[in-house]
């Protein structure tokens, strides 16, 4: 018990060994910790709603999205397969090599950055934006979704990574695909824990109800005490002095001082 001034009924039921007092300590622990678990409850559960309401149901449509696109591309490479041929302004390239050469020069002038400059099996290629000349280059091709590709240093490693991710179209839509049933899942799993109440409720009611019946019996709501002081002359008894209606106080008369200090000089807090 910290920074809390005990009150009457508390000091007498400390100095008589009073053992509500224990009780109601024993209590106040427990209604702390319930209520703790409480708010990480109430906080738990305002996540989860977020969730089901908002963040699954927004990563499924965006997988769904990209399930769909990657499903087009798939058809638009397919449509357009054979040997290899690249369009790069004006010129189509059948060598990987002078393609790969065409390529790196147009991403390393930085000049075309968001532009297109060419086609590959239907997808558009654009290069992208080097803001340090650090940065490896990277160019996008564009279908129904758009394909970031980091090139090398290489013109024919370069058209290699091209055709790779082209090629690993399937398992990019398989992962979405994964990825959209575990969230469904735990879509289905959420729901079911938001229909779960609070299983200490029941418990935290009865200990605060326990509580609130020691409180009572203590008298523990009322405010600190008061007291009642008395300038007692000396030689008069304090049982002649609180039976007197009034005293006339002799100035030349030794006197004392006596309070009174008990629980009906309690006021309500």
């Amino acid at each position: 018990m910290t920074e809390v001034v005990l009150n009457y009924a508390k000091v007498k039921a400390v100095a008589t060994g009073n053992p509500l007092i224990k009780r109601k300590m024993e209590l106040e622990i427990e209604v702390q910790r319930l209520q703790i678990l409480e708010a990480q409850y109430t906080a738990d559960r305002y996540s989860m709603e977020n969730a089901v309401l908002k963040h699954i149901p927004a990563k499924l449509a965006k997988l769904a999205e990209g399930i769909k696109g990657a499903e087009a591309d798939i058809n638009r490479r397919d449509a357009h397969g054979g040997d290899f041929s690249m369009t790069l302004g004006k010129h189509q390239f059948s060598e990987r090599k002078d393609a790969g050469e065409m390529l790196l020069k147009a991403l390393a002038s930085n000049q075309y950055a968001g532009k297109v400059i060419g086609y590959y099996r239907g997808f558009e290629i654009v290069p992208m934006e080097r803001k340090n000349l650090l940065d490896a280059p990277v160019v996008a091709l564009k279908g129904a979704l758009t394909h970031r590709i980091e090139l090398s240093d290489s013109d024919v490693g370069s058209i290699a990574r091209i055709e790779n991710h082209l090629e690993r179209l399937e398992r990019y839509r398989d992962d979405d695909k994964a990825e959209s049933g575990e969230l469904q899942r735990r879509l289905e799993a959420t729901k079911l824990q938001l229909g779960r109440p609070f299983e200490q409720e029941q418990e935290l009611q009865n200990t605060l109800s326990e509580l609130a019946k020691i409180n009572t019996q203590l008298d523990i709501d009322r405010g600190p005490t008061t007291a009642r002081c008395w300038t007692i002359p000396r030689g008069v008894s304090r049982n002649t002095m609180m039976s007197s209606a009034s005293t006339t106080r002799n100035p030349r008369m030794r006197t004392s001082q006596r309070c009174d200090v008990s629980s009906d000089s309690f006021q309500k807090g």
